[in-house]
Order: C-alpha cells, then sequence, then structure tokens
C-alpha cells in the first residue's frame, strides 16, 4: 500500500478513495543509501530557508490554501488558492505574489495581484491578460511546520489572518535530512532529478502550473488558469510520479467551488467537482509536455508545452552526472602583480577578487578570467590576512582574519561597492578568519576555524551562528557551495593535525552529515565548485615534517568519489581557487610549507 501524505489528503479531501485515504501517514518511504547525519545545528534563530517551500493551509479551512516557493536568489513567490469575495460572480480566485522579501522568520509580498482576462484552451492570448494590484501579504514562522498568515486586500477582500500548518513536504528539500544519498554520503543522481518549481508555456504566458514531489512515488498539481470567459480558475491534483520514465501522471485532477474569500469562507460548502486528468512527461530538466483531458466540455483537451520558470533553492535538477574530466593538462596565466598569500578570494561571472594577505596586506585586485588581466582596485580599509571574502548582488564583501598592519583594525568586515570602487563598513559581518566563505540561496556562508558556520543576510547586515559537525576544529579549511550544499573540506586540527574529512551542511534540513573523504589530508589548500565539479588543489601539512601539497583532487556532480588531476606544476598553499567551465584557477600562493614566501604564480589546468 503507497504511504500518503496526510496533510495534502485533509486539504483536498475527496481526491483519494476512503481505502487509500485509510494508509496515510505523514512521511516519507526511507530510500538507498545511508544517512550519515549528524545532530541538527543548533541556530541561534528561526530563519526561512529551503525546506519551508510547500503547500501551507488552515486545517478548519480545507479547500483553500498557499504554494510558497523559496527561490534559489533569496527571494519567495507565492500562490493563494481561494475564492472571490461576497458578491462576486465568479466561482474561484488565486492570487499571486512575486518578489517576496525574506527577514529572518518572516516573508512579506508588498506587490500581489489577481489576474483575468484570457480564454482557455486554443483561443488563448496572452495579450488578454490583466493584472490587478491586490494588497500585501505576510508570512511569519514559528517553525518549519507552522506559521501565521495576515493579509490586506482591497476593501471587498478585507484583511485578517490564520493559522496555517504545512500540507506538503518537498521531495529533497524538507525538514528531514536528504533521502537519496550515496554510501559515500554525496547526493545521487536520483535525488538530483528534481521537477519541483513553476513551470508555463510561453505562448501562454498568463497561466502556468506549480509541480511538488512527495518522494519517488508522488507528485502534486497545480493550474492556475482561466476559464472559458476569462474568470480565474484553479485546478489541482494528486498523482503518481515517475523518475525513470520522467513523467508525471495526475487522474483525479479536481476543481473545487462553492464558497466565499475570508470570513464567508465555509469549508462545508466547498465542492470537489472533478475536472478531468493531466499527464507530463519531461524531455529534460527545463522543458515538458503537458497533455489534458477534462470532462468539463468547458475546458476540453490539448497539448502544451512548459518550460521550467523557477529553481527552488537547494533542490537540484540534473540530466546526467558531471562527465570525468579527461586530458587535463596545465599552462601557466599572467602572474600577480605583487605576489601574495593566505588571501581572501571570491569571483563573480567572469572574474576572481584577490583581498589582503601576505604581501599586500591592504591590496584588492581583480583577475579576468578571458583576458588574463589583472586590475588593482581601491586598497581595503584595514591590512588583513587570512580573511574571507565572497561575492553577492554584484558585490563584494570582506570580513575577518588577522589584523596586519594599519588601518581601522576594531572593524571586521566591509563591502567593496564595485560600481564606485569604495568599501564601506559592515558590522553585521562575522568574525571569522582562515577557512573558506560561499553564498548560496541569496545568503552568504562564513566558516570559522573552529568549524562553525555564520549564515549572513546581506540584506539586513544581520548573522546567525550554527554550530559545527562536531568534529574539532577545521584550522584553514575551506568551504563551498556545490549542489545546493555547503562542503566544508579538509582543514587541520591540534590533536590530530590536518584531515581530508568532508562535512556537508544542508541548509533545507539544517543538518550536518559526512562527505565523500578527499584523498589527500591538507589544509590552507585553493578550492572552487560550479554546477558540475568540485576542485581542490594544494595545501600544506605542518603537524610532523612540513608537507607542500602538489595533488589536486576532483568530484563532479552524480559521483560518489574524488578522482585525481596531473598534480600543479608549483606546489603552494595559502592561494586563491576559481573555476570557470572546465578550466580551474590556482593563483598565488606561498611555497614554503608552514612559512611565506610568494612567487606570484597563476596555474590553470583545462580538461576535456
Amino acid at each position: 500500500m503507497r504511504t500518503w501524505p496526510m496533510p495534502i489528503i485533509v486539504l483536498l479531501s475527496g481526491l483519494l478513495s476512503a481505502g487509500l485515504a485509510a494508509a496515510c501517514a505523514l512521511h516519507l518511504r526511507p530510500m538507498p543509501g545511508r544517512q550519515h547525519s549528524l545532530p541538527k545545528a543548533a541556530n541561534s534563530a528561526h530563519w526561512v530557508g529551503p525546506a519551508h517551500s510547500g503547500s501551507w493551509f488552515d486545517p478548519a479551512r480545507s479547500g483553500e490554501g498557499y504554494v510558497l516557493q523559496i527561490q534559489d536568489d533569496g527571494t519567495a513567490t507565492m500562490f493563494w488558492f481561494t475564492y472571490p469575495p461576497a458578491g462576486s460572480s465568479d466561482d474561484q480566485a488565486w492570487i499571486f505574489a512575486p518578489g517576496g522579501v525574506i527577514e529572518g522568520d518572516t516573508i512579506r509580498f508588498s506587490q500581489t495581484y489577481t489576474a483575468s482576462g484570457p480564454k482557455f484552451g486554443d483561443d488563448y492570448d496572452p495579450a488578454d491578460v490583466q493584472l490587478a494590484a491586490w494588497g500585501s501579504i505576510t508570512m511569519k514562522f514559528a517553525s518549519c511546520t507552522e506559521a501565521q498568515v495576515e493579509w490586506a486586500g482591497p476593501p471587498e477582500w478585507g484583511s485578517g489572518s490564520l493559522n496555517v500548518v504545512r500540507a506538503s513536504i518537498i521531495d529533497e528539500i524538507g525538514c528531514d535530512p536528504r533521502s537519496q544519498i550515496t554510501t559515500s554520503g554525496s547526493r545521487s543522481m536520483r535525488g538530483m532529478r528534481q521537477m519541483s518549481a513553476s513551470w508555463f508555456d510561453p505562448s501562454h504566458n498568463g497561466e502556468g502550473w506549480v509541480v511538488e514531489e512527495f518522494n519517488q512515488d508522488l507528485a502534486v498539481i497545480y493550474w492556475f488558469t482561466y476559464d472559458a470567459a476569462g474568470r480565474p480558475a484553479w485546478v489541482v491534483g494528486l498523482g503518481t510520479r515517475s523518475i525513470d520514465a520522467d513523467r508525471m501522471e495526475f487522474v483525479d485532477v479536481l476543481q473545487p467551488k462553492g464558497t466565499r474569500f475570508g470570513a464567508n469562507f465555509s469549508a462545508a460548502d466547498v465542492q470537489r467537482l472533478p475536472w478531468g486528468s493531466v499527464h507530463l512527461s519531461f524531455s529534460d530538466c527545463g522543458q515538458a509536455e503537458l497533455d489534458y483531458n477534462s470532462t468539463d466540455p468547458e475546458f476540453g483537451s490539448g497539448s502544451l508545452r512548459p518550460l521550467r520558470l523557477n529553481r527552488l533553492a537547494s533542490s537540484v535538477c540534473r540530466n546526467a552526472p558531471a562527465p570525468a574530466p579527461s586530458a587535463a593538462h596545465w599552462q601557466t596565466g599572467t602572474a600577480m602583480p605583487q605576489p601574495q598569500s593566505e588571501v581572501a578570494f571570491a569571483r563573480d561571472d567572469r572574474s576572481v577578487y584577490v583581498v589582503g594577505g601576505y604581501g599586500d596586506v591592504r591590496g584588492l585586485k581583480r583577475y579576468d578570467l578571458d583576458s588574463g588581466l589583472w586590475a588593482d582596485l581601491s586598497d581595503l580599509p584595514a591590512g588583513r590576512d587570512h580573511a574571507l571574502a565572497a561575492v553577492y548582488g554584484g558585490n563584494l564583501y570582506a570580513t575577518g582574519g588577522y589584523p596586519n598592519g594599519d588601518g581601522a583594525q576594531h572593524q571586521t568586515g566591509w563591502r567593496y561597492v564595485v560600481a564606485e570602487n569604495r568599501w564601506e563598513h559592515l558590522p553585521g559581518l562575522p568574525p571569522v578568519e582562515a577557512s573558506g566563505a560561499a553564498a548560496l540561496n541569496g545568503y552568504l556562508y562564513f566558516a570559522s576555524s573552529a568549524g562553525e558556520l555564520y549564515q549572513y543576510d546581506p540584506r539586513r547586515d544581520v548573522a546567525r551562528r550554527i554550530d559545527g559537525d562536531g568534529l574539532l576544529s577545521r584550522d584553514h579549511s575551506q568551504l563551498v557551495a556545490f549542489q545546493g550544499e555547503l562542503w566544508l573540506l579538509g582543514g587541520r586540527n591540534e590533536l590530530t593535525g590536518e584531515t581530508a574529512a568532508v562535512s556537508i551542511f544542508d541548509p533545507a534540513s539544517e543538518r550536518w552529515r559526512s562527505g565523500p573523504r578527499m584523498l589527500t589530508t591538507r589544509g590552507g589548500f585553493a578550492a572552487a565548485a560550479n554546477d558540475d565539479y568540485l576542485l581542490v588543489a594544494g595545501g600544506e601539512a605542518i603537524y610532523g615534517a612540513l608537507l607542500l601539497r602538489n595533488e589536486v583532487e576532483v568530484i563532479g556532480a552524480g559521483q560518489e568519489r574524488w578522482n585525481t588531476l596531473p598534480p600543479l606544476p608549483v606546489a603552494i598553499h595559502g592561494a586563491a581557487g576559481a573555476i570557470s567551465g572546465k578550466q580551474f584557477w590556482v593563483l598565488g600562493g606561498s611555497t614554503r610549507a608552514g612559512g611565506i614566501r610568494n612567487a606570484g604564480q597563476v596555474q590553470i589546468v583545462r580538461w576535456d
């Protein structure tokens, strides 16, 4: 007997047969692979994250609810499927709320709309879409499963508030740890085939679908559209999901009608009218074919060609594993204008920023990945080595490290405003050192030498601390964002020396797990990742015999183990790293283990 999520059944009661409904339970079926899960991170505050995506509803008001999407750019989108206010001649209503601003435990939607105009089916014309500003909506979360919704709409809609609970848990980005994990701790390909998203057909712009996957077997679809008269309409259905066939079948789609909005809502009046069936076939992660067959002659039957409209935070969809690199070879790039090591570094679309470090403690330089040219930019307000840096919104954030030389040493972190070539102090940046930083889901994450994480909100200039994974301190580790998660790599501690350990933090469940161990123990190395690959290069060992590292390792998306690439021509530690496509840059660094001897070389490996 298939296991069905209870809240979604309460929300859509009448969709399933009595026999199936009797077997309900709120959990997902265990999947292959070991969890390697460590205790949940202890956070100083509840922040909205990837796990808040899903359907929400008030159990006393079954028949209406909210579809919330936390997107990978740090914004939120919501669809409120409901009914028109008293006095309206419409049967249904839906409210679209894009561009939600996340502020800790709260999401604010200041721009919301209702839509009408186009006729369903072959006569649909996007030019007929009429958007009407509706009002504001706020969602405040007490936990991963409870929230309060407040709204203020036009006079006929009024204002009010509701306490809501979660109705759906989206596969692989829910409150619990990921289930599709390989024996080494990496994400499996089955777990990286996620179609949960908003979809639309460009020829039918103004209507669209939301797909939510519960597990390997089940999914729900919402279709926000219009009827034959151009009035707002929506339908919803539970269905079966086949990952292997990339197909979803929704054979009992419903169109609820019969009640009114707000205080006039009555769950007893909701009529869950049979609508028909919808079939989705995905050709790849971004395209699908949709066939529908309605039992209501007003809607009829037809076919559409949806495209993916967005990507949910920490979700991943891949068509295939990343291919293993081949024919890798090293070449030399343009040397640094001032040799540096123990630098902070970050990259934007086509360049790498190198911040501070021994050799130029206040320097800021930008390396263009296309031309190989260096540019000197405005100096840091204070000298630093072993600092951390990341890019968000086109600007550079640098923080922490060890004071070195003159300057405002009492200040911890700054933002470099690229368009104005100037620095500004941000007191909310965390005081961290000798580890790495990464950008993910609209936040910046900074690792400390103690192995903790700090999640930083660049919109509010505030940070919260996330406990480490329970291992020893991770001095001179690196932090990278890879496949919707944060990988804390290597480093050293005073008891065991350098490590090859990899600890993975899942921002959805906010839990750590052990990841694929590197082949080489190392600290103070270069690391970088993109959608396909994560690479590490160089580093040092300082416990026991001093040793420089020239080994280079790579792991691809969908792979369980690290593989070697040709070693660095010049062994280094304290260097910057960057990846773009099938090229990996190692910039600067020291050629003396446990000390400083900067040569300023730029080493580039390319592969097929």
